[in-house]
Formats: C-alpha cells, structure tokens, sequence
C-alpha cells in the first residue's frame, strides 16, 4: 500500500481552507475620500441566502484633550439599494456612548447597527450613507462599515 507524504495532505488542507470566503469585512472610507455631498459608498456582498449578517459602524475623531463623557452623538443618512434596485432609506444615530476606545488624541467609535439579519433578497447590495453635522465633527476621520456572516445563524 502507498503512503501520501504528509507533505501533500498539509498543502491541500492549507489549500483548500485558504478558498473559503472570511467570516468579516471591512470597509473604511477616509472623510477625504467621501463622493459628492459628503456621501461614504458601499458595497455590501450579501449573497449567501443560507446565513445571517451583523453590521457595524465605526469611526474615529480626533479630539485632543475633549472629555470622554461628553462625546456627541453621530447621526447618518443611509439609502440602500437592493439587487434588484429597491430603495430602502433609515435614519441611524451613532450614540456618543458608543466610543469604544478612548485616548487623548482619538476618539473610537464601534456601533452594532443590525444584528442577525437576513436580507429580503441575496446578492450584492448597495448603501450610500451621508454624515449628518459634518462640519460640527471636527477632527472627523471617516466612516468605516463592517460585515459579519454568521453562517450557523440562518433564518
């Protein structure tokens, strides 16, 4: 009887992980960067009809010597656009109690938004969001989204 080497195994094994699509992705878009109007573009790979989804949101500020307890609010204009071209339009408020991590320069900002979901229709989604008071948010960075599957949590 021929043996495989343990070489081959370990290389189809590292093979064959490394070609599953990640639990979680991110996107940061710099304030710089931002399109027409202030508006951050996403696009959001919902896909897998057979999992839920988690999203997030987060930021950072940069605020040297503001007092923690007394972060603002953020609040954002979402509109997000289903494969098909629906059109569905939400008011989020980032609360200032949010901030996850704070120093004396940076102000860190990590927000659940929906947790669990599944979508009315797999496939790619599109979500534009618009930073209410930007100008008021001084040392504002960005605006960063972040997507979790949870492909045990199926609806």
């Amino acid at each position: 009887m021929k043996r495989v080497p343990g070489i081959s195994v370990m290389a189809f094994l590292v093979f064959a992980l490394s070609c599953s699509r990640p639990l979680a992705t991110e996107n940061f878009i710099r304030s710089s960067e931002a399109g027409a109007g202030g508006v951050y573009a996403y696009s959001l790979d919902l896909s897998d009809s057979l999992t839920s989804y988690s999203l997030y949101f987060y930021t950072r500020i940069d605020s040297p010597g503001q007092d923690s307890r007394n972060l603002p609010d953020i609040g954002l204009e979402a509109d997000l656009f289903s494969p098909s071209g629906k059109r569905y339009t939400g008011r989020i408020r980032i609360p200032g109690e949010s901030a996850c991590r704070s120093g004396y320069f940076a102000k860190d900002y990590y927000f659940l938004y929906r947790s669990g979901f599944v979508p009315s229709e797999a496939g790619e989604w599109l979500m534009s969001v618009r930073v209410e008071d930007r100008d008021s948010l001084h040392g504002f960075r960005g605006l960063g989204i972040r997507l979790v599957r949870h492909p045990d949590n199926a609806g």
